[in-house]
């Protein structure tokens, strides 16, 4: 404030007093200035200026964020090099020589601080210049309208009444229904040059309240996690021209924050966008929890690549969802998801207006995340309860039925009938044990307390495990079932072996349980830095429709019952699920009553 007003009050004495100068008088290298008895203290003062404006940068340029710098930095250099040669040249040279023939020099300065600006605001975007250009466009033909709706109104109105009227009062009357129209017309006229421009000149333009707002209409009674994401990218893609979209959804648990869903818009496939491991992402934006524009993260990443090795890793990640930016979603300070936002169809960068707008749909995002889950949790429960209490009722009522007629003492019962009672007994028994098991491992999983021993392993004696374990099952069918390594010697997985074996029970088990006729086979191969483990059959297949639902809790295909196979839908969603701790990914090919083909990676050791 002390500055501000000495600059006042020197700029008023430089200006109106002959203190600061008192004339011009001429000289041999043309007209020299008269200084007056103040300008001194005004030298001071620019010095005094200078330097506290030099502090105030530095401070600010020290406590930007590494992206911000890169914007900064040409600015600053372009007005360190103005006020440098303007200083030398203007103020300091005039008093030295008593000439003030070079300050052309510092005058010129102008063109490198424009210069170095220009590239700060169109290559790093340190200005939302197109909103500048917009209103600048906007206001100035709002004028150059209401000055002609004035000038037309006063001509019209003088011309009716005529200017033979020499009363003052009615003089002004033309002047006066002027003003009245264009206060009237004033806002109309605003609105209507509004939308004319964002029509022919800013079709990429948006108004982020409007946005907002009818967002929050739309989401408002929504309670389905997935209509209400689609229904966010549909209106946010529409109004924002982007191109492609999708979200990652995160269910924390202790042992990690493994995605339990992704939704998006704009890519040819889902697998397209599950393609690759998330963990990186999700670790990188749990501690940065700031929205990053792609572009601005390569540059970070190429100044000094082995010192930013994960930022290369993640900027890679980013580049297979096609992302230009990522804002991750939290509540409470806690990442509940990440939103990944492509390119601008028009091909324009994303300006400050944009993130500021994809920041404000993220809170909205997040919340209804959480609004969603919480329902999704209590119809689970309902659910869960009676499939359960069905499913339980089921093998425990045929259990007790046979035992009581073996327990009879019928005379009619032989003992070949009788240990058929028992045999059905122990096989209800037996769906009884793998039906608490799997409730078990589903609530175990969801609230985080399954751990992992990872330890090198190797996977043909898990295979073997596998076959000893269920080869009783396959031979019940008439099924093959075998193992087919395509390399003699495969590496170690790095792996939990009681986890791996209970991935692999489900995946032959319900191999087993669909396949009527066939084969089933386990296999292996070195792809990269991973193995890919898969299991194959000759059974039903799975329906198209069925396909984008099959992980999901208690989801059984259409045709799942065929054969008189029972089960509870919960041993793909288990599977799933165990893999995303091992480091693991699954993915399936199916085709209807050929077979199904279920393979997933696991890192090698």
């Amino acid at each position: 404030n002390l500055f501000n007003w000495l600059g006042i009050v020197f700029l008023f004495i430089f200006l109106f007093t002959p203190y600061g100068v008192t004339g011009i008088e001429p000289g041999s290298n043309g007209s020299n200035l008269v200084f007056g008895h103040l300008y001194y203290a005004y030298v001071v003062w620019i010095l005094l200026l200078l330097c506290s404006f030099i502090y105030l940068i530095v401070d600010r340029y020290r406590e930007a964020n590494r992206i911000q710098k890169t914007r900064l930095v040409y600015f600053y250099i372009g007005l360190a090099i103005f006020s440098i040669l303007v200083f030398l040249f203007n103020v300091l040279l005039p008093q030295i020589l008593g000439s003030v023939n070079y300050a052309i020099y510092g005058t010129s300065a102008t063109l490198v601080f424009s210069g170095l600006t220009a590239y700060a605001i169109i290559s790093r975007r340190l200005f939302d210049i197109h909103i500048v250009i917009k209103k600048t466009v906007e206001y100035s033909l709002l004028l150059v309208l209401i000055l002609g709706v004035y000038g037309l109104v006063v001509i019209i109105f003088s011309m009716l009444i005529g200017n033979s009227i020499s009363f003052s009062w009615q003089a002004l009357t033309p002047r006066i229904v002027g003003v009245i129209v264009v206060a009237i017309g004033f806002d109309p006229i605003r609105k209507w040059l509004q939308r004319s421009t964002d029509k022919y000149l800013f079709k990429g333009e948006y108004d982020t309240a409007s946005l907002i707002t009818d967002l929050t209409k739309t989401l408002s009674g929504t309670v389905n996690m997935d209509e209400a994401l689609d229904s966010m990218m549909s209106v946010l893609t529409k109004e924002m021209r982007i191109g492609k979209m999708a979200v990652l959804v995160i269910r924390p648990t202790n042992d990690g924050q493994p995605v339990s869903s992704i939704r998006s818009v704009g890519f040819s496939s889902s697998y397209h966008i599950e393609d690759g491991p998330t963990s990186l992402l999700l670790e990188y934006f749990t501690k940065n929890p700031k929205t990053v524009v792609v572009s601005e993260l390569i540059d970070q990443a190429e100044e000094d690549k082995e010192k930013n090795a994960q930022t290369v890793q993640v900027v890679g990640q980013l580049d297979r969802f096609s992302a230009s930016v990522a804002v991750p979603l939290r509540l409470n300070d806690k990442l509940i998801g990440i939103m990944l936002v492509g390119g601008k169809v028009s091909g324009d960068p994303f300006f400050d207006q944009d993130l500021m707008t994809l920041e404000l749909v993220a809170g909205q995002t997040a919340v209804l995340i959480e609004k969603a889950q919480f329902y999704e949790e209590d119809r689970l429960k309902t659910e869960f309860v009676s499939i359960a209490s069905h499913e339980l009722l089921t093998p425990t009522a045929a259990i007790e039925g046979y035992l009581s007629m073996c327990l009879d003492n019928d005379p009619a019962l032989s003992p070949e009938q009788e240990k058929q009672y028992i045999q059905r007994a122990y096989d209800s028994s037996r769906k009884l044990a793998e039906l608490v098991k799997d409730l078990l491992s589903t609530s175990r999983l969801e609230s985080g307390k399954i751990k992992v021993a990872m330890a090198p392993l190797n996977v043909l004696d898990v295979f073997n495990d596998v076959v000893f374990e269920l080869m009783p099952l396959a031979k019940a069918k008439n099924l093959k079932l075998e193992i087919n390594l395509a390399d003699k010697i495969l590496p170690k997985a790095m792996s939990d072996r009681d986890r791996l074996i209970q991935v692999l029970d489900n995946l032959v088990g319900n191999s087993i349980k669909y396949t009527n006729f066939g084969q089933i086979v386990m296999s292996a191969e070195k792809q990269g830095n991973h193995l890919v483990i898969s299991v194959s059959d000759t059974g039903i297949g799975i329906p198209k429709d069925d396909q984008k639902h099959i992980f999901e809790k208690f989801y059984r295909a259409s045709n799942s019952s065929v054969g008189g196979a029972v089960g509870t839908g919960l041993g793909l969603y288990i599977v799933k699920h165990i893999l995303i701790l091992l480091g693991g990914e699954i993915r399936f090919k199916t085709e209807l009553d050929k077979g199904s083909n279920f393979y997933f990676t696991l890192p090698i050791a």
